[in-house]
């Protein structure tokens, strides 16, 4: 499997450990998946991602974050890639429904929102305790983005249907669930980046830019998996192969391309806004984004969850 390069900083949580065995029981405590497939989840170590990409945060905080990754990765094995529910978008967007009546109201019944939906009430509640206003509603409109998105996915699905190159990247960014992770660096560290600043088209920006490069990176780690699973339709090199009718390694490397110019355009707009804007938040936030980045690579090339033949 290629490595794709990065210049950012790698650590990891020293709380990792005992957060991974933590939230594994909280997946067994609000019954968000299948025994099986939870330990299937020990054995990948996917604490791990949460301890790389959050190495600076205390354990309360890597909780909440590792509990919230631990949710999406039991949506993605309970009802996209892994089950046929991944390809009945009528499904998907009834269980949607009741997962967003949670969001709007974590008090709300909520029928037909699946085996997820009181592991997500339990998360909305804790955020909210810990999260400002504008802080729960950046979160909340990233998760129904995100729900959007694993809908669009199933209809793909279905119909057997290779989206367009501008139309996945669009779509991959909210349906990859990145956003949701993105959207709760500052709350889960304790600190928040002013609504102006947060809105500023520069940090709008380097956002996008490390949301694709978390996607693609993800793309090209998973590939093998999905391909297995699914067909790997909604995958960056499927599609590039697809529309450019090439082969999978020529769409490998235009993938390491697109890669590379994200870095290389993320350092340059990083540059010029904190320049402009020296608020400590901003840099404790990008901060945060290069360790995602760094961190994601590290946990895909590691974690027992992808085949590392590519």
């Amino acid at each position: 499997m290629r490595r794709l390069g990065h210049p950012f900083p790698l650590a990891v949580n020293p709380h990792v450990e005992s957060v991974h065995a933590e939230s594994l029981s909280w997946l067994v405590e609000f019954d968000a998946l299948h025994p099986d497939k939870i330990e299937r989840l020990r054995d990948q170590r996917i604490g791990w991602l949460a301890g790389y990409t959050s190495p600076r945060l205390d354990a309360s905080g890597l909780r909440l974050a590792n509990d919230w990754i631990m949710w999406l990765f039991a949506l993605d094995d309970g009802y996209c890639d892994e089950s046929t529910h991944g390809k009945d978008p009528g499904y998907m967007a009834r269980m949607v429904g009741g997962l967003s009546c949670i969001l709007d109201n974590p008090n709300s019944p909520a029928p037909r929102a699946g085996r997820c939906a009181e592991a997500l009430r339990d998360v909305r509640l804790r955020v909210a305790e810990r999260a400002s206003r504008p802080q729960l509603h950046r979160w909340t409109c990233a998760v129904r983005d995100y729900l959007f998105g694993v809908v669009w996915e199933a209809a793909n699905r279905q119909y057997g249907q290779v989206p367009q190159i501008h139309d996945y990247i669009a779509m991959r960014e909210h349906a990859s669930g990145i956003h949701t992770l993105f959207n709760a660096l500052d709350l889960n560290g304790g600190y928040e980046v002013p609504t102006p600043l947060w809105h500023h088209l520069d940090l709008i920006r380097l956002r996008r830019l490390a949301g694709y490069l978390v996607a693609w990176d993800n793309d090209l780690y998973s590939y093998r998996k999905e391909l297995a699973d699914m067909g790997a339709m909604n995958n960056m090199i499927t599609v590039l192969a697809h529309h450019h009718d090439i082969s999978l390694e020529q769409a490998v490397e235009k993938l390491t391309d697109r890669h590379n110019k994200a870095v290389d355009e993320f350092g340059a707009v990083q540059e010029r806004f904190q320049a402009a804007h020296p608020h400590p938040s901003v840099r404790i936030y990008i901060d945060n984004l290069e360790t995602w980045v760094s961190g994601n690579i590290a946990f895909s090339f590691e974690s027992t969850r992808y085949v590392q033949d590519m």
